[in-house]
């Protein structure tokens, strides 16, 4: 389950247990156990509502490359290193997933 849902993350960027469940014909528990499991290693995160509950997990890392190309489609489809864009968010940071980050998520 954990792979599969790997394989769609480019277009589904945004998850709850039951589209998850749904999209890959698994059970929601199945899905659940997966979503966290990929938390835990730092490939989702957990968005949570005001009281506290997770409603969805999100692929931030891959939502943050896709502003990252959009932001170079808006200097012209050229090297952002080089020419810097004066719209879009910042680069994302790169870094590793470690167990502290992990549990916080």
């Amino acid at each position: 389950m954990v792979l599969r849902i790997l394989d769609s993350l480019a277009t589904d960027l945004v998850l709850t247990i039951e589209t998850a469940a749904r999209k890959h014909g698994v059970s929601t528990a199945a899905a659940h156990r997966a979503l966290v499991e990929l938390a835990k290693v730092g490939i989702l995160s957990r968005t949570k509502d005001h009281k506290g509950k997770v409603i969805c997990w999100t692929a931030d890392q891959h939502l943050a490359l896709i502003a990252l190309t959009e932001r170079s489609n808006r200097v012209g489809a050229g090297d952002t290193e080089v020419r810097r864009p004066h719209l879009g968010p910042p680069a994302p940071a790169r870094h590793r997933a470690t167990p502290d980050r992990a549990a916080q998520g």
